[in-house]
C-alpha cells in the first residue's frame, strides 16, 4: 500500500477494501465521516492526548495510542483539551 496523504476518494477506496475498518461489526464508516484528505473518527468514550497525529503502520490502534499518548481522558468526564496536540478518542 502507498504511504501519504489519500484524498476523499482514496479513503472511500480503502474503506471499501476492507484496509480500513471499525472494528465493531454494528458501525460503519459514513460518507458524511469521509472528508478531502481526511477520515473523521467518532469511535469511543475514552480520549488520548497525542503529541502527534499519526496512525500505526505495524500492530493495534489500541496499543499505538497507549504507548505514544501523554495521557489518556474520559470523554464523559468534564475537561479540556491542550494546545499543539491531538486528541484522539477510541
Amino acid at each position: 500500500m502507498a504511504m501519504g496523504v489519500f484524498s476523499d476518494k482514496g479513503l472511500k477506496k480503502l474503506i471499501d477494501e476492507g484496509i480500513v475498518y471499525v472494528g465493531e461489526a454494528e458501525k460503519e464508516i459514513s460518507d458524511e465521516q469521509i472528508q478531502p484528505s481526511s477520515l473523521d473518527l467518532r469511535i469511543g468514550r475514552i480520549g488520548f492526548c497525542m503529541p502527534y497525529s499519526a496512525f500505526p503502520s505495524k500492530g493495534s490502534l489500541a496499543d499505538f495510542l497507549k504507548s505514544k499518548s501523554h495521557y489518556n481522558f474520559s470523554v464523559a468526564d468534564n475537561g479540556f483539551l491542550h494546545r499543539r496536540n491531538c486528541s484522539v478518542r477510541y
